[in-house]
């Protein structure tokens, strides 16, 4: 079974362009010390609340290490604010997923 990673934080205003930097480094990293391919999304109207998505994860264990590596080596909470900086969410398929839908 797969997973997905959903993470969401705020970017202290005015520095738009080095997170943006730092975030796409952690999105790099993460692929290449994984081999998962990241999202990097932003709220509409909302432009200073961001998402990284990560789909398919195998191995969360690994896959949550590498995450933290990555941010450190990015920087990327030098340009975040609030506490925790970073809310992570991990979701999997939902069990009746592959039902047929029924009528009632």
């Amino acid at each position: 079974m797969t997973v997905s990673c959903f993470v969401y934080y705020r970017i202290l205003p005015g520095h738009i362009g080095e997170a943006s930097r730092a975030a796409k480094q952690t999105v790099e990293q993460m692929w290449a010390l994984t081999g998962v391919n990241g999202q990097l999304m932003t709220k509409i109207n909302e432009p200073l609340l961001w998402m990284e998505v990560y789909n398919d994860i195998s191995d969360l264990t690994t896959f949550l290490s590498a995450m933290h590596e990555c941010v450190v080596q990015s920087n990327l909470s030098r340009w975040l604010q609030g506490e925790p900086q970073r809310h992570t969410e991990i979701f999997q398929t939902a069990l009746f997923a592959n039902e047929a839908p029924r009528c009632v």
